[in-house]
């Protein structure tokens, strides 16, 4: 066989394929190892032409190896496209949320342009859907990320849903130190991003939650954290005041207790008489003290 004729056989074998290739994808793309398949012999655009539906089904189908094999055969240009047909297909939240995590996990660059492609094709009342599946896989897989990766997945969810910020605070607060520590500066990347949305969402989350996560913040930005703060001395309470000794009793001692010196009704009433106002102590008798004055009117001479 002449090498010229081997080369026409081989040329032609290859259009075939090619030519092909859209029957395939329309007719046999049933499972992802056909798109797997299709994505490897250079006819990625018949995968990402099939209809968003069928690409959905099939996707859901797949497990997280299979999505990764089909993503690392494609070029950035074809998974964002694969991206943009299914966010308009109007696919599940968690189908969605797994795509997002399948492209940023090999490629943590690719965060912004996937987080875009989401924003512009996504319905707002779903983006807080797959936001928080972006968020169960932070939660399931941090351990085993990168920081870049973790970056990604963390700019995507909350670029979803900044209302996300309070719970990831708060994830990272139950993280052991050196996940948090990661956690951190990913946190202080994203405060320092031109975004003043993004940024508020998470100082004010770490001020509500507190705890090592905004200890770590403050650190890395050299600032001292709220909680960390002294407290001002508390004020020293005023003395009670201390009433007038009424005319019935003692005043009040400095320390609050019963003065003993007695009042002026105390006297009179250990003084004896009865009168008016004056206290009931024992009777007065005139003739108590062996003197019995004269009926009155009479006169007593002094010799008497």
């Amino acid at each position: 066989m002449t090498s010229g004729y081997k080369t026409f056989l081989q040329a032609f074998g290859l259009g075939t394929a090619l030519s092909l290739a859209p029957a395939i994808a329309q007719d046999d793309a049933t499972d992802i190892s056909t798109l797997i398949e299709l994505a490897r012999n250079a006819a990625a655009q018949d995968v990402v032409s099939l209809p968003g539906g069928q690409l959905a089904d099939i996707l859901t189908e797949a497990d997280d190896a299979q999505r990764a094999q089909l993503i690392a055969e494609l070029s950035a240009g074809d998974t964002d496209a694969l991206l943009s047909t299914l966010a308009l297909s109007g696919a599940a939240p968690e189908l969605l949320a797994e795509m997002v995590s399948a492209i940023i996990t090999p490629d943590p660059d690719a965060a912004d342009r996937v987080i875009e492609i989401v924003l512009q094709n996504v319905a707002p009342a779903v983006l807080p859907g797959i936001a928080a599946g972006v968020f169960d896989v932070i939660e399931a897989d941090h351990a085993d990320m990168s920081r870049p990766v973790l970056d990604g997945h963390v700019l995507a969810a909350l670029s979803f849903d900044t209302g996300l910020s309070e719970r990831l605070i708060a994830l990272g607060n139950s993280w052991e130190r050196p996940d948090a520590e990661e956690l951190a500066h990913v946190l202080v990347d994203i405060i320092e991003r031109d975004d003043a949305a993004l940024a508020s969402a998470i100082e004010t989350a770490l001020a509500l939650e507190g705890g090592q996560m905004l200890e770590l913040v403050a650190e890395l930005r050299d600032e001292i954290p709220v909680a960390a703060l002294p407290e001002a001395p508390a004020a020293v309470p005023a003395a009670p005041a201390v009433p007038p000794a009424g005319v019935g009793g003692g005043g009040a001692s400095p320390g609050g207790t019963a003065a003993t010196t007695p009042g002026i009704d105390a006297i009179f009433a250990s003084s004896g008489g009865s009168g008016p106002g004056l206290g009931a102590g024992p009777g007065f008798t005139p003739g108590a003290l062996g003197f019995t004055p004269p009926p009155f009117g009479q006169i007593v001479s002094p010799t008497d």
